[in-house]
């Protein structure tokens, strides 16, 4: 991912800071909370605050350079970005993250929403939770 182009050319500068956080995001399958980053941030011996880090993924975000994710309490996650529209899959045990392409089953689903609600789609948000293969492994069957 050419993530540093991508952001100059929208008019950001390459901080420091978006360089720790995207090489961290890019390193790591598994979503990431704020708070998390921060942490992991830290332990590497960054100064970035808290804010900071809500700063900058709100950037990144904005850049579609990271994806929020939902964690199966609810909580936000964050992963490093995928090209064009796609999905996530999120194991439910260690936050193990993968993307994935293709909706173009949902054209029936979205027209009787429409129907139903009287509403005009416009965009949707598809995310699935499961184990991951190595929280397979590990499961204890009974």
């Amino acid at each position: 991912m050419d993530w540093k182009n991508k952001l100059r050319n929208a008019g950001y500068r390459i901080t420091d800071a978006r360089e720790q956080m995207m090489d961290l995001l890019i390193n790591t399958q598994t979503a990431l909370s704020p708070m998390q980053i921060h942490k992991a941030l830290a332990e590497q011996g960054s100064q970035m605050g808290l804010v900071s880090v809500y700063r900058n993924l709100a950037v990144l975000q904005e850049n579609d350079l990271v994806c929020m994710v939902f964690a199966p309490d609810g909580s936000a996650a964050y992963t490093a970005g995928g090209i064009g529209h796609h999905h996530h899959v999120l194991c439910q045990r260690c936050l193990n993250s993968a993307s994935f392409e293709g909706c173009e089953g949902f054209a029936d689903l979205i027209q009787e929403i429409e129907a139903q609600t009287q509403f005009k789609v416009q965009g949707h948000l598809l995310q699935f939770y499961g184990l991951c293969s190595e929280c397979q492994k590990n499961e204890i069957h009974v």
